[in-house]
């Protein structure tokens, strides 16, 4: 099938085609689930998946009660055009359950030992994730848990000693055993705080690939971070969600950049974030669903209190006058010098296409 083709796919006698769900950081796979022609189309608009419930015969969006949403990172389809592969960004468990993922009831494994390298860290951090959700009795790990992150912290800077004391017995096995007690206790305190050791691999991978460390974030960055710290004791999970959700849009358009990006650029994420949310409505109502019409409006809202005021018609005219007596431009050949000047002082408080208009009117009209 061509890529891209929706009409390509081979649904079955209801119309169904079935998803599989995939951790785009872990490998892992979440879940698998159906959908039809339209739940596609909403996914794939959203940003966020969306399936047929056969029981149900409705639309159902992965997350909409739970805060767990699947941020959609690549969707493709296998050679016969018959079975989706979903890879997401996972918010929270996958399973209903709370499990990190629906497949954990083992029938056979005739595989040696456990996983290794890395991988033992996003294992060993799902374990603490399930340990969280579920707490069962005599737990260790949800016991430290249940203390909050000031009684994890603590035991942290424990290990920490420990660590530097076996190094200063000489090292060897004991300081491998003191390191593990360490990045153990180091993984409770992100699942304390649902950060994936993903998120750690990523800031590796940057400072060990970056020619230079990233300045302090800017403000709007900022204010998600903080936005998630404060939704997070306020126990607001649509808030957690949806500013982790821009957190991870604006970290991994960062990483593809090689460096920070300007107030502007973050604006422009945030911008294209809400119009995914208000194309979500056309199509939820289409579908009669208002109570994800709600939701979509909601989050929309909350992203658009974070968007600079837009510059008035005189403000906005004024700029471009300013940036045409800066640059000396006078002919329309002229627009890309006057573009560049004025765009980093819009920062995003303007669309481009209307500040491109009016420089080429005025560069057009008669001097």
């Amino acid at each position: 099938m061509k890529s891209g083709n929706l009409s390509e796919l081979k649904y079955d006698g209801a119309g169904l085609i079935p998803a599989v769900v995939q951790d785009f950081n872990t490998g892992a796979v979440l879940m698998v689930a159906w959908m039809n022609r339209e739940s596609l189309e909403m996914t794939l608009q959203s940003g966020y998946t969306h399936f047929w419930s056969r029981s149900r015969q409705q639309f159902w969006k992965k997350g909409e009660t739970s805060g767990h949403l699947q941020k959609v990172r690549e969707v493709r389809a296998d050679c016969d055009g018959d079975t989706l592969l979903v890879q997401v960004e996972q918010a929270g468990p996958a399973c209903h359950t709370n499990s990190y993922s629906c497949f954990f009831h083992c029938l056979q494994n005739r595989g040696e030992g456990g996983p290794e390298g890395a991988a033992i860290l996003d294992a060993v951090y799902r374990v603490i994730l399930d340990r969280r959700h579920h707490k069962p009795e005599g737990s260790y790990v949800a016991s430290l848990l249940e203390g909050g992150t000031g009684k994890v912290s603590e035991k942290i800077l424990e290990e920490a000693g420990e660590v530097a004391g076996a190094a200063r017995d000489g090292g060897g096995d004991g300081l491998v055993h003191e390191v593990a007690d360490l990045w153990f206790h180091t993984l409770v305190l992100l699942g304390a705080e649902e950060i994936p050791p993903a998120r750690v691999f990523e800031e590796l991978a940057r400072r060990y690939g970056g020619e230079r460390e990233l300045p302090p974030a800017t403000g709007l960055k900022e204010r998600f971070e903080k936005e998630v710290r404060i939704a997070l004791k306020a126990g607001r999970k649509d808030a957690v969600a949806v500013s982790r959700l821009t957190l991870s849009e604006i970290q991994g358009a960062e990483k593809e950049k090689r460096s920070p990006l300007e107030e502007g650029e973050i604006v422009q994420i945030i911008r294209g974030a809400v119009k995914k949310r208000k194309e979500a409505v056309i199509l939820f109502r289409k579908g009669g669903r208002n109570d994800l019409v709600e939701k979509e409006t909601a989050e929309a809202r909350l992203l658009e209190d974070y968007l600079p005021a837009p510059l008035s018609a005189a403000e906005l005219l004024a700029l471009v006058e300013e940036g045409l007596a800066e640059t000396g431009a006078s002919s329309p050949r002229d627009l890309g010098i006057v573009m560049k000047w004025i765009m980093p002082r819009v920062e995003g408080r303007a669309d481009g296409s209307e500040v491109s208009r009016l420089v080429r009117e005025k560069l057009s009209s008669p001097a």
